[in-house]
């Protein structure tokens, strides 16, 4: 529920000032206690904010697997594709 309305309160502010919105760098760590629910996150933001109307959202940061790992990043390798699959 916050994460809705903290998409929603960023969508009305656009409105009332009939600006668009496009989220940019959406992306959720990869702690232990978030890993198992990135995906998760990731698809109720997405779909929060197309529901809603905003122009955009993009999800942060696509790296090639044989890159190091850094906390939001998203890869191929196979340790990130059950967290990041929506």
């Amino acid at each position: 529920a916050r994460l809705e309305r903290w998409i929603d309160d960023r969508i009305t502010l656009a409105r009332a000032l009939g600006k668009p919105i496009m989220f940019g760098e959406v992306g959720f760590g990869r702690e232990e206690r978030v890993l198992s629910a990135r995906a998760k996150l990731t698809e109720l933001f997405l779909k929060r904010a197309a529901e809603r109307g905003a122009s955009g959202a993009l999800v942060w940061q696509y790296e090639p697997a044989e890159s190091p790992r850094r906390k939001y990043t998203i890869s191929s390798d196979e340790t990130d594709l059950d967290s990041v699959q929506v």
